[in-house]
């Protein structure tokens, strides 16, 4: 484990002890700032320079290098977000994604790589994803800034 993980590691303890987090916000080396809902019980962890932050309905995998900073915040209050600042909720009811780049498109696959739905982000950047009709598994929610698990 180097320094930057170990460091890493100490302030995370510190976060999760002091507040109760309901997003995590990692801001990329590109500018790219994205919000994630946690869920319950997220493990965050690191492997062969992968961020990995895993909880009961998402799953994010980045690379070490592509992270600038992240945190973790009690609540999304940031009413200004830029449209680099992506937001993403999944639950297993379904997805949120506002200041998406409207007009681009959300895709949702099965673990097996199927299609299981092409949605388009509204004018206002924003689209909501209905979960109801989708059996329970895992699947991949890919826009054109991110790509994500979730698990139904």
């Amino acid at each position: 484990m180097n320094t930057k993980q170990f460091f890493t590691i100490i302030m995370l303890l510190a976060s999760v002890f002091t507040i109760h987090a309901e997003y995590l916000v990692v801001e990329e080396t590109t500018g790219n700032k994205t919000y994630y809902d946690l869920g319950s019980k997220p493990v965050v962890s690191f492997k062969d320079n992968q961020f990995l932050v895993k909880s009961d309905v998402a799953t994010l995998e980045l690379g070490l290098a592509d992270v600038g900073k992240y945190y973790f915040q009690a609540e999304s209050t940031d009413l200004n977000l830029s449209f680099s600042s992506l937001f993403i909720r999944a639950s297993k009811k379904g997805v949120i994604i506002k200041n998406g780049q409207p007009g681009s498109l959300v895709e949702i696959y099965s673990l097996t790589g199927v299609n299981k739905g092409t949605f388009v982000i509204g004018n206002d950047g924003s689209l909501e994803i209905s979960l109801d009709s989708y059996s329970s598994g895992v699947y991949v929610v890919k826009t054109t800034l991110k790509t994500i698990k979730i698990i139904k």
